[in-house]
């Protein structure tokens, strides 16, 4: 109909460095349905993209919170030898970037431990969203009975029927009688003096707690909380929903469960696990004016960093697993992406970790790094040393190998095989199978030391012994037939 129209295409960028810009320009233009254009910038070509590899989401999130840290500390000090570039990059402000809100547990809790102050945008923080309360109180009722406010916070969550008139019923049974809430309960279901239908709701809610109660006796701790989840209907009342809503907090549920677990590998009782959930919920160093902000990349568009991190740069985590099978969603991700990177005025970080704890078999399993950590042109990123960050205390390799990655690095230097898989996907090993079954490079649980990695077997039969790499506990010679070991 216009045949004179132009198509003008706005390519100047006055935010971020041209690498940053060729970088993210490159990922979204594996777009079909994209029309094309190229950025551009007069702010200079700046430094390289960095990737950081992690051994898994814990390790990726203590080398965010230790970097931030460092570059706040080396701030604090200042150096009058700084340029102005210099300067203004550690005064700046950082963003850090994740696909779903549950991956903020971990960092809310890498940067707490490291005393770094944050803000959150677009969700609350992780133990102090609705859905993590309300499995947090179940367990805290099934530990005690006498916690009143766990049982007023539950009692009808999620909805079954048990309205507020029969609440204020128990509260003033309990009032009248100088008792706990859960006993005027039980000593109402005995009386049976409620409508019929409330006394129904309440019997099933009873039942629910008491089944708690002996799983608590009987399960570990990430066991327990999957029961909860399960037993109580909070999972299923949020696929019932099935929103995009619903979904986050499923995810959030299940990163409790994953939580939990790790409690698990600790050794740490309920009791301890639900004190440290309570210690990071009334954490000080959530502050609403604070230099660092936690949000996903949908709540990002918008606002800009002087520093930013994309983290859990992982297939099926981002791009989200339920996009991977439609062109479209997928599209969309990639976008998302490009809106992340394009955040950054002078530094962006992407970072991904080789393992990830599974909710649905119970163990961690290997991932692969994202596809859009492929599509950016090698020239422009600098991988980053494990070491860098020191996101995690380390002792000489002949005392201690304590990660997936330092378990490969210990596993190389003794000689094992490697190739090299398409760029940005890191190190692929060929490794043999010990005489037992296990295979080296295997993750393995004791029932003391935890999660480890199997670096080698000697012996066999009854004899026969593997070496084994604790994170927490160094490398440990023991006898198989002894170690009650499981896969992981």
């Amino acid at each position: 109909d216009y045949p004179a129209a132009r198509v003008i295409r706005l390519e100047q960028n006055y935010r971020s460095t041209q690498a940053i810009l060729d970088a993210a320009g490159a990922v979204v233009s594996h777009n079909t349905s994209r029309k094309g254009k190229t950025l551009r910038t007069d702010r200079g070509a700046g430094n390289r993209l960095e990737l950081y590899e992690a051994g898994d989401p814990e390790e990726e999130a203590a080398f965010v919170a230790a970097s931030i840290a460092r570059s706040e500390a080396e701030n604090e000090h200042g150096s009058t030898s700084l340029t102005v570039p210099e300067r203004s990059r550690r005064e700046g402000t950082v963003g850090v970037l994740y696909r779903t809100n549950a991956q903020s547990r971990r960092l809310e809790e890498a940067l707490s431990t490291r005393a770094v102050t944050y803000r959150m945008v677009g969700s609350f923080s992780f133990y102090e969203r609705a859905e993590i309360r309300d499995a947090l109180a179940y367990a805290r009722l099934a530990r005690n009975l006498r916690d009143t406010a766990a049982l007023l916070r539950v009692i009808n969550s999620p909805p079954r029927g048990i309205g507020e008139a029969t609440v204020r019923a128990l509260q003033e049974s309990a009032k009248q009688s100088s008792l706990t809430l859960w006993e005027a309960l039980e000593r109402e279901l005995e009386a049976k003096g409620l409508p019929t239908r409330a006394l129904k709701a309440l019997e099933a809610f009873h039942a629910i707690v008491q089944e708690l109660q002996a799983d608590r006796e009987q399960l570990r701790i990430s066991q327990f909380f999957k029961s909860i989840l399960e037993r109580t209907g909070l999972a299923a009342a949020l696929r019932q929903e099935g929103t995009p809503e619903a979904q986050g907090r499923l995810e959030n549920l299940e990163e409790l469960v994953n939580a939990a677990a790790d409690a698990d590998e600790r050794g740490q009782t309920l009791e301890e696990f639900l004190d440290r959930a309570a210690l990071v919920s009334d954490s000080d160093d959530y502050e609403e004016r604070a230099r660092v902000t936690l949000m996903t990349f949908h709540s990002a568009k918008g606002l800009e960093f002087t520093t930013v991190y994309l983290v859990g740069m992982e297939e099926g985590l981002f791009p989200h697993k339920l996009s991977l099978d439609d062109d479209a969603e997928l599209e969309e991700e990639r976008r998302l992406c490009y809106v992340g990177m394009t955040r950054a005025r002078d530094r962006l970080v992407l970072s991904w970790g080789r393992s990830r704890r599974s909710f649905a078999r119970e163990g961690r399993e290997a991932v692969r790094p994202s596809r859009f950590l492929a599509e950016i042109p090698s020239e422009l990123v600098q991988p980053l040393n494990e070491s860098w960050a020191g996101s995690k205390p380390r002792t000489e390799w002949d005392s201690a190998a304590n990660s997936v990655e330092s378990a490969e690095q210990f596993l190389r230097q003794r000689g094992f095989t490697k190739s090299r898989a398409k760029r940005a996907s890191g190190l692929v090993f060929d490794l043999p199978r010990a005489a037992s079954g296990w295979k080296l490079g295997t993750l393995v649980r004791h029932p003391k030391y935890g999660l480890g990695t199997v670096l080698d077997c000697e012996g066999d039969g009854e004899d026969r012994k593997l070496t084994i790499s604790f994170p927490d506990y160094g490398i440990k010679k023991l006898v198989e037939r002894y170690a009650s070991l499981e896969k992981a």
